[in-house]
């Protein structure tokens, strides 16, 4: 009983530190699950679910269904994804009034840790990376193009989406989560939701207690709206996790390749943020950016050594 919560607490971690990253633009989930260790029994967790798992689910509690429940459990893994989902919304529940904090006063050195994160990560990630076919070359070099492109056309910030633009942001939230390199933040960011949605969330949040004094009108707008990038968010990572998996499972070198370009590419995202916001003359203020460069280098590379430690 103590090492299954012991491994539950251990998982819980990871997930906050997933949740960390899913949050932080410049940071990819995918990217933080793969250094952790967990990625691949992540994408399985996922792509094990189906109707026939759904049906086994919502039918528990009749005894002929019992047996086909606990198979379901276990193909799912749900005592992984589980502790796991919960560490990921902690982290972003908690983040989510501290990072609009940081982007207004921060905004440079924010992107400096983003950085020194993508490089680091890049280094752990670096043996992963075969270009021994024409195919390969190509495929990365297009896939870092596609980073690189998307990357520095940040559209304008958007204030009132439509509930259909918010579904398609979560369904590609969620293929950015499962894919290392591909921050869903900074996705978000980049299409002009990312305030958006975080300032949804903060209200959201902030307007719990209003309800005991019967003011529904702010959480009800609110919930609407996470609840549609929710519900993309959910349709996506059931879809994108099989395709993830089968990419990875025929062709993982070439997968790797390409995912990793992706992130080599996103790096015009963080450095151009830095560039329009750097101050010219302040040296307290550069050295601040330099000092977090340094930190965000220093995040993944504990975060490796934890995890070989423990393997």
């Amino acid at each position: 009983m103590k090492e299954s919560l012991k491994e539950a607490l251990h998982i819980y971690v990871k997930g906050i530190f997933m949740g960390t990253a899913n949050i932080v633009p410049g940071l990819s989930g995918g990217t933080i699950a793969l250094i952790i260790g967990i990625y691949d029994r992540l994408l399985s967790s996922i792509s094990a679910f189906n109707l026939s798992l759904l049906s086994n689910l919502i039918h528990s509690r009749n005894p002929s269904s019992k047996s086909n429940f606990q198979n379901s459990i276990r193909e799912l893994d749900l005592f992984f994804l589980a502790p796991l989902s919960i560490g990921i919304v902690t982290a972003i529940v908690i983040l989510s009034n501290l990072i609009s904090f940081v982007f207004v006063h921060f905004r440079a050195s924010a992107n400096s840790f983003f950085i020194g994160i993508l490089v680091m990560s890049l280094i752990l990630l670096y043996n992963e990376v075969r270009l021994d076919s024409i195919f390969r070359i190509v495929s990365t070099i297009l896939a870092f193009s596609i980073s690189f492109f998307l990357s520095g056309n940040i559209s304008a910030i958007q204030t009132s989406p439509g509930l259909f633009y918010i579904f398609i942001s979560g369904v590609l939230v969620s293929l950015a989560m499962l894919l290392p390199g591909i921050s869903g933040a900074a996705l978000l960011y980049i299409i002009g939701f990312y305030e958006f949605l975080l300032t949804t969330l903060n209200e959201f949040l902030f307007s719990l207690p209003a309800l005991f004094d019967g003011d529904y009108h702010t959480i009800l707008k609110s919930s609407l709206i996470l609840f549609v990038f929710g519900f993309g968010f959910f349709i996506g990572l059931i879809n994108s996790a099989k395709f993830v998996k089968l990419a990875l499972t025929r062709d993982r070198a070439t997968t790797m390749s390409v995912l990793i370009a992706l992130m080599v590419g996103s790096f015009r995202f963080p450095i151009s943020e830095i560039v329009n916001n750097i101050p010219s003359s302040n040296f307290s203020s550069i050295l601040l950016i330099l000092f977090s460069f340094l930190v965000g280098i220093f995040v993944p590379y504990t975060l490796s050594r934890v995890y070989n430690s423990s393997t």
